[in-house]
């Protein structure tokens, strides 16, 4: 659990004062800084880049700020930031299974936010700054997880911040009941999330180091259509100077329509068997989650699904109707995607002429034309060819897609990169 303590405090542990010796005043410790939610203190690593893990960026989105959007926090004393925090609850990957998950806590109250400077870095420094959106399909994911660290990139002279958004339906609902209560919207929570979060790091990653008009923001799989998001919403109109989608630029594909949302949220209700909003509210998140959709980490819930709702605040209408008003952010992106994400019928193949089956299955008249694109001399190049052509086919059709968009209807250029 964490502690807040007095300045006082903080200074002497930090100094570690053994004897009384010595008169002048100690000295604050280099990660003590100054947040408009109050003061944090973080640890230097061995390496001497600056950490601050678990900064509590909004309040716990319990009980009554269930569904709600993020809501600002602040403390008094000393946060000591000194470990990463709770993931937003999430079905846990069995133990049998890839690390790409961690295995932190699980919980509802999540909202931390982690932030690595380089060893050398003041309120002057002006880093630039990579903020990273975490991917697992709007359902899992964490920012605690070992290979979205940000130690390298900091020692590299960049600033580097991560944080927990929610996921699932506690991320996602949308009600009748939500929409009369909050205005005409519900929805959106997990996007209104990072959103919250990028503004909390324009009004303070300064003090940490970073520049507030060098922010990009990037993201791989959900965490890349979340940058996508973030580009369409207003929202979230100068937060960041510029995004970097791995597998999963999209600027075609909209999300769901509010009344379409709402219903859903009256079936995740039913479902539940409560009669009220504030039943939802107070029901134990586990029997939320126990209904949803989830078929990743060694799960097959065949439950409900949640998403993105054109809502009218967060996402004001379809992401073509957003463009054709020029409505998205103009800003650089780079398009790209990772090596094995994507998935094609090709891949289930082990020779030669179960690769030429199913091709012709897939692609039926144009076969001759994708065999000759994508072509197959032995069993060993098949697990090479299936790859290349599932890649070409989702992560670079869909970058070269944002890329012919954004031309079309802004100025900022757009970089493509392929896999290695």
């Amino acid at each position: 659990m964490k502690r807040l303590f007095g300045v006082g405090a903080a200074v002497i542990l930090a100094a570690g004062l053994g004897s009384c010796s010595r008169t002048e005043p100690p000295k604050a410790p280099s990660t003590l800084v100054q947040t408009d939610s109050g003061q944090v203190l973080g640890r230097v690593l061995d390496s001497g880049v600056k950490a601050w893990l678990g900064i509590p960026y909004a309040k716990p989105p319990v009980r009554d700020l269930r569904w709600r959007e993020p809501q600002a926090n602040s403390w008094t004393g000393v946060y000591n930031a000194d470990r990463k925090m709770s993931e937003c609850i999430q079905v846990l990957r069995p133990h049998n299974i890839n690390h790409y998950f961690g295995e932190e806590s699980t919980s509802e109250d999540c909202l931390f936010m982690n932030i690595w400077a380089p060893p050398d870095a003041t309120a002057s420094s002006n880093l630039p700054v990579i903020v990273f959106i975490y991917g697992g399909g709007g359902t899992i994911g964490s920012s605690g997880m070992a290979n979205y660290d940000g130690e390298q990139v900091a020692a590299r002279r960049a600033v580097f911040v991560n944080f927990n958004y929610r996921v699932g339906i506690l991320g996602f609902m949308a009600h009748p009941e939500l929409t009369k209560e909050q205005g005409g919207h519900s929805g959106n929570y997990g996007y209104m999330d990072q959103t919250f979060a990028l503004k909390w790091i324009q009004k303070n990653i300064a003090a940490f180091g970073g520049d507030p008009a060098k922010v990009i923001i990037s993201g791989q799989s959900a965490g890349a259509g979340s940058v996508v998001q973030q580009i369409f919403s207003p929202q979230a109109k100068g937060l960041f100077r510029g995004g970097v989608m791995l597998s999963g630029c999209n600027y075609t594909g909209s999300n769901r329509p509010l009344a379409e949302a709402e219903e859903v949220g009256l079936e995740i209700q039913k479902r539940l068997e409560v009669a009220t909003l504030d039943d939802m509210r107070q029901i134990p998140a586990d029997r939320i989650l126990a209904i949803q959709n989830e078929s990743q980490v060694g799960r097959a819930v065949q439950g409900i699904r949640t998403g993105g709702v054109i809502d009218g605040y967060f996402m004001p209408g379809t992401k073509a109707e957003i463009l054709e008003a020029h409505g998205a952010a103009d800003v650089p992106i780079i398009a790209s995607f990772t090596h094995d994400e994507a998935n094609s019928p090709l891949k289930a193949a082990k020779t030669v002429a179960e690769y030429q089956k199913i091709a012709r299955e897939v692609f039926g008249k144009a076969a001759d034309e994708f065999l000759a694109l994508y072509p197959v001399a032995s069993d060993a190049d098949v697990p090479v060819m299936a790859q290349q052509s599932a890649n070409d086919g989702a992560g670079l059709l869909n970058s070269v897609t944002c890329g012919e968009l954004q031309a079309k209807y802004n100025s900022s250029p757009t970089f493509i990169t392929t896999y290695s």
